[in-house]
């Protein structure tokens, strides 16, 4: 096992088989403390940790910090859950999802769909090189 014990996905931590989705897993668990302030997961040791996924149900983070929105914290929360299909199935997914909270009621689309959006539009413009 390489990582810390702490932001493993219950998958890794518990050595069944892995794939992107724990990945997502723990950038899901560095959203949360990033967001919260504090650790899902405050473990030292793989026997610690497993006793926490098979036991300790997961604070929503709007809990501990009242000031989270109730949309980024249903983002947060899926990226987390413990069993890998309840979770966003891509990281295009989940970062869909967190663009569009960020831009559905405030300004544009961010700059690398706006330079798709605009390639499609001109092919030939996107083709030539920027100086």
């Amino acid at each position: 096992l390489v990582g810390k014990y702490g932001f493993m996905s219950p998958e890794q931590i518990k050595l069944r088989g892995t794939d992107h989705r724990s990945d997502i897993f723990s950038l899901g668990l560095v959203l949360y403390e990033v967001l919260t302030g504090r650790r899902v997961y405050d473990v030292r040791t793989r026997e610690e940790m497993i006793d926490k996924i098979d036991h300790q149900k997961i604070q929503r983070a709007n809990a501990l910090n009242p000031e989270i929105p109730d949309d980024l914290n249903t983002i947060v929360m899926r990226a987390i859950e413990k069993e890998p299909i309840n979770r966003y199935q891509s990281v295009v997914e989940m970062g869909n999802a967190l663009e569009y909270y960020m831009y559905h009621d405030r300004y544009g689309p961010t700059n690398e769909k706006l330079a798709t959006y605009l390639a499609e539009v001109f092919p030939e413009e996107a083709k030539k090189e920027v100086l």
